[in-house]
């Protein structure tokens, strides 16, 4: 009988060593629990075989003809899926930076929308896939997708907003107690963990990899509450969507108490809280309005502007990915205060 649901999750090494693991979950309708068809050792890519679901699955004893016949398949992958729109635009020669962001976060060179948006939320930072050593396992996982594409898969949210064959960008440390590699998770999602398995290293985050690729298939056939499992955190209004996103299971916010905190990442926070984004009452004011600077509206959730009357915007810069609020009144005419030398942004 056929799965209603795999997910499969691969936290991602680099090209040379054993830092590959593979852990492949299963759902049916009816089930109370969750089902772990196969988990693998840490293992290394092999030299001869190509990237591929096959080369990814052998590992875990799990073969591709079982995943072939279920409903919906979701594969989690713990690498970024993208890199920076700003640090690619350098590549190719275009001028982006010439002042120091107020923090590393802020740096549209080091990342993307997509992981500012995970330690404003959540309270974590996660490495750069240009500035950290996390760039070997970003370019094994970008070359894997085109194999996976070749074979029916999409690359959420760049190919498709949802997809019966899905591949989505995770991060694990959002499903841990704290920040460090080697915290155990949360209490509320070692129920589902497969047991026996090692609290530490590369296979344990194979299995939170997939336990956030079945909250993502679970949503996607409408079983949201099959499980106990929290509800998956999809990309939010105004982001770049060729940046990719990261998915992440709404386990509650974690506001991070270090003394390095800095007012920008505060301010994300208390704006979080205040509901959902909207537009405006005019063309300039509506989300998905590009000025002449190619600045992209990302709407307003009724935070006071700095002009009398005025509401504060999200506006994301389509040439470098930064995101920062201004007047309501601007919207038509401004710049980044990034890669532009706009005016410096107001809290939105």
């Amino acid at each position: 009988m056929a799965w209603d649901v795999i997910a499969i999750g691969w936290d991602v090494g680099g090209w040379q060593g054993k830092k590959q693991a593979v852990a492949v979950a299963a759902w049916r309708r009816g089930d109370k629990a969750v089902t772990w068809l196969g988990i693998s050792p840490a293992f290394s890519l092999s030299q001869r075989a190509p990237l591929s679901l096959d080369t990814l699955l052998s590992p875990a004893g799990v073969s591709v003809d079982v995943v072939a016949k279920a409903k919906q398949v979701t594969i989690g992958i713990d690498a970024p899926l993208a890199y920076p729109l700003a640090f690619k635009r350098l590549l190719a020669g275009e001028p982006v930076l010439d002042t120091a962001p107020q923090a590393e976060i802020d740096n549209p060179l080091a990342y993307r929308d997509c992981e500012r948006w995970v330690h404003w939320t959540f309270g974590k930072k996660p490495m750069s896939p240009v500035f950290d050593r996390l760039g070997n396992n970003a370019t094994v996982a970008m070359s894997a997708l085109h194999a996976l594409r070749r074979q029916g898969y999409s690359v959420l949210p760049q190919d498709a907003d949802e997809a019966i064959r899905a591949v989505i960008e995770v991060y694990p440390a959002l499903l841990k107690d704290a920040a460090e590699s080697a915290s155990p998770a949360k209490p509320m999602f070692r129920p589902f963990l497969p047991d026996p398995v090692p609290q530490t290293g590369d296979v344990y985050d194979a299995a939170l990899a997939a336990l956030v690729a079945l909250g993502h298939g679970l949503c996607a056939l409408g079983e949201e509450e099959a499980l106990s499992l929290p509800c998956i955190l999809g990309p939010a209004p105004g982001y770049v969507r060729d940046e990719g996103w990261v998915y992440a299971l709404n386990c509650g916010k974690v506001i991070s108490t270090h003394s390095h905190e800095n007012a920008t990442v505060a301010k994300h926070r208390d704006d979080s809280e205040r509901g959902e984004w909207r537009g405006g009452s005019s063309a300039s004011t509506q989300i998905g309005y590009v000025n002449c600077n190619a600045q992209r509206v990302g709407g307003t959730r009724g935070t006071p502007g700095t002009d009398h009357g005025q509401l504060a915007y999200r506006v994301i810069c389509e040439r470098c990915g930064c995101v920062y609020g201004v007047n309501g009144t601007s919207l038509f005419q401004c710049k980044c205060p990034t890669c532009q030398r706009g005016r410096a942004d107001i809290p939105f």
